[in-house]
Formats: structure tokens, C-alpha cells, sequence
């Protein structure tokens, strides 16, 4: 956790050429981050959070990943 902004920083977000989700942990929680430190980068990728999971999300809520995978895609593969 400690290191994670370093490498966030490297993530160019314009050069993925393919429809893109984050599902994340609850940003009002303590130690929550969101996708990118810039906030501007937010609006490049699809993102969505689970209120009250944290960063094991796929353990503490997992039908609800699923779904939210499932919304984004469905439009995709048609």
C-alpha cells in the first residue's frame, strides 16, 4: 500500500484502446483510493465502487463485483 501512488502515477490512461472498468473500495473509507491520483483521469475509464467494501472487495462482496462486471460487459460482447 505503501508504494501504490508510485506506480499509480505511470498508468496512461489514453494510451489503453479498450473499453475499461474500475470497480473500486469505498472512497469515504480510510486508506481508499481511487484509480488515479489525477482526478481528471476518473472521467477516461469507466469507475464504480461498492459502498463499504474496502480493498478485498472481491472477498466481502463478491456477487456484487460480479455484477457490476456483468453491466459493464454486457453492451461489449453485444
Amino acid at each position: 500500500m505503501e508504494y501504490a501512488s508510485t506506480f499509480a502515477v505511470l498508468v496512461d490512461f489514453d494510451a489503453v484502446l479498450c473499453p475499461t472498468k474500475v470497480i473500486g473500495a469505498d472512497p469515504t473509507l480510510p486508506f481508499s483510493y481511487l484509480p488515479s491520483l489525477d482526478l481528471s483521469d476518473v472521467t477516461t475509464v469507466g469507475y464504480d465502487f461498492l459502498p463499504d467494501a474496502t480493498h478485498l472487495l472481491q472477498l466481502e462482496q463478491p456477487d456484487q463485483c460480479v455484477e457490476l462486471l456483468r453491466e459493464f460487459l454486457e453492451p461489449i460482447a453485444g
